[in-house]
């Protein structure tokens, strides 16, 4: 059947769209803060992504990502009645806000009515923080499951970029794009060193994707070699972050990338032919070029003065160490405001009414540094309960799909590897918060629409069930 106008210029908007919006979220999306200038070209972007995302998108296609949808719209919807006033009979009441009543009582504010959430301009960013997520969700819906591939090798070449741009900014100490990033470090488009050790972790699993898939005109034993070296490349890529997040990320990318290499069907013997064979030889020198490589690469770094990232892996983390004796502090916090929490956005300043005296110094702790803990904190019981349905569908449909007993369907590969992606940001956001960057949460929700989109039934499927009955 012919398509229309209308359905040629939606398919065009759904692959230049998607291109443009992941380059925009790329080089402004590399940090949290509310306070860079480049949330606002972000969002501004996303917010005309959506827009125009709405007038071509059908009803069938956003059934294809009506999961991520109802999880992203849950917590907006949450942000929302956070910054809903209630009267003060009802706010006085609520958990934690003792001493603001008290406050309230000396100068004569008692009878004003307030928001649950303590700050509602923070809990208010934190709303407008979910457009690119939504823009992305929009995107994804209008696409075939044949972009969706070309999409990863599209995040695939980004990832491989801020690899890149890293080592330059490890080497050179220049090139960083935010005034607060991790100075010394290796962080690409990022300005925190665990975020760019948490994506690039994230390559190996991407890579392992392409074997199988790439284009028939490689010889597959190429194939796998190529992804092969790429993937003992962002090893050093990892390192040179400084990240010991990252690290232990890399097991899990390592394993998820082999995961997808075994349920993919490829023969490793006949891929590579004989023994004698060059591409057999090549793999068998890759790992020494690769320790070569990373011993020149760290020698630089030592020679250049430039070692702070190598250095940071193996001296004392003060840092860690101090968060760490914080966690029961932020525990207390957590107690003292359920179940309604102190709104989105707020930890920084609550943080300070309770922050121990020992800890009283010039840099402010800007999040807990453990993402889960902080949005119970800031969202209550609810966020609680969010988290605990997305754990429950990630286990439901990540059993699914790896089960599965199909080796060449596109659409499952596809899925098995956003349960690995959403697993490695989810496990990343236990010692941070990647997720409330643009490009975290871009990511992640990318992951949750490969993972919603190859459990849905193909409109051929629906059509042969629909004649059996």
């Amino acid at each position: 059947m012919k398509k229309t106008l209308l359905e040629r210029s939606a398919t065009a908007f759904a692959q230049g769209g998607t291109l443009i919006f992941l380059l925009c979220c790329f080089l402004l999306g590399g940090s949290s803060r509310a306070d860079q200038p480049a949330q606002i070209g972000i969002r501004t972007i996303a917010i005309a992504m959506i827009a125009i995302a709405l007038f071509f998108i059908k009803k069938n296609e956003l059934n294809r990502v009506r999961t991520p949808l109802l999880f992203l719209g849950a917590l907006l919807s949450l942000m929302l009645l956070q910054i809903v006033p209630l009267p003060p009979q009802i706010w006085h009441n609520l958990p934690g806000r003792e001493i603001a009543v008290q406050g309230s009582a000396l100068t004569g504010l008692m009878d004003i009515w307030r928001p649950l959430s303590f700050e509602p301009h923070a809990t208010l960013n934190s709303l407008l923080a979910t457009l690119p997520g939504f823009g992305v969700i929009l995107l994804l819906a209008m696409m075939r499951s044949y972009d969706l591939y070309k999409v990863v090798i599209l995040l695939v070449l980004l990832m491989l970029l801020s690899g890149a741009l890293g080592l330059i900014q490890a080497s050179s100490g220049q090139l960083y794009f935010y005034g607060a990033a991790n100075r010394g470090g290796a962080v690409g488009f990022f300005a925190n060193r665990n975020h760019q050790a948490a994506m690039l972790t994230c390559l190996i699993p991407m890579l392992a994707l392409l074997v199988p898939y790439f284009s028939d005109r490689i010889p597959i034993g190429l194939r796998v070699a190529i992804a092969s070296v790429l993937s003992l490349f962002i090893i050093p890529l990892v390192l040179v972050t400084g990240s010991r997040t990252g690290i232990l990320l890399l097991v899990v990318g390592c394993a998820g990338g082999l995961l997808l290499v075994r349920k993919s069907g490829i023969n490793m013997r006949a891929a590579f032919g004989p023994p004698s064979s060059w591409l057999r030889r090549l793999m068998r020198a890759a790992p020494l070029a690769l320790s070569i490589g990373l011993a020149a690469l760290v020698v630089t770094l030592m020679v250049s003065g430039r070692a702070i990232a190598i250095n940071r892996l193996f001296d004392q983390d003060v840092e860690a160490d101090d968060r760490l004796q914080l966690f029961t502090t932020m525990i207390d916090m957590a107690r003292a405001h359920f179940p309604f929490g102190t709104g989105f956005g707020t930890f920084p300043t609550m943080f300070k009414i309770v922050e121990p005296d020992w800890y009283v110094r010039a840099p402010y702790f800007n999040h807990a540094h453990n993402d889960l803990l902080e949005i119970i904190i800031e969202g209550g019981i609810l966020s609680l309960a969010l988290m605990l349905a997305f754990i429950a569908w990630w286990s439901i449909i990540s059993l699914r799909l790896w089960r599965s007993d199909s080796s060449s369907d596109r659409k499952i590969a596809l899925g098995r590897l956003g349960s690995i992606i959403t697993l490695i940001f989810t496990l990343a956001s236990v010692v941070d918060y990647p997720l409330r960057t643009p490009i975290g949460q871009v990511l992640f929700l990318f992951a949750m629409v490969l993972m919603a989109r190859a459990t849905e039934k193909s409109p051929d499927m629906r059509l042969l069930e629909s004649d059996r009955e």
